[in-house]
């Protein structure tokens, strides 16, 4: 399943994700792009994101950043 950056964003405010982003993939010149928020533990964000992306292209970081919050990274294409 092919999602876009505006399924994957819209979902995101949909459940008021905090920080969201957008980048393009390193050395990658075609419509591939990763979309991005910090996880506060919002378990019913994360599921919704797996379902509607596939799990293969959704990850959830370490929390590295200065919060100790991990971030969600979802694969996607632009739109």
């Amino acid at each position: 399943m092919i999602t876009t950056t505006k399924q994957i964003r819209a979902i995101m405010r949909r459940h008021n994700a905090f920080g969201i982003y957008t980048n393009k993939t390193t050395g990658d010149s075609s419509n591939n792009r990763r979309v991005k928020c910090y996880f506060f533990g919002n378990k019913n964000l994360l599921n919704e994101l797996c379902q509607v992306a596939g799990r293969e292209n959704v990850t959830l970081t370490p929390g590295s950043n200065d919060w100790g919050t991990s971030v969600i990274v979802v694969k996607c294409i632009l739109s």
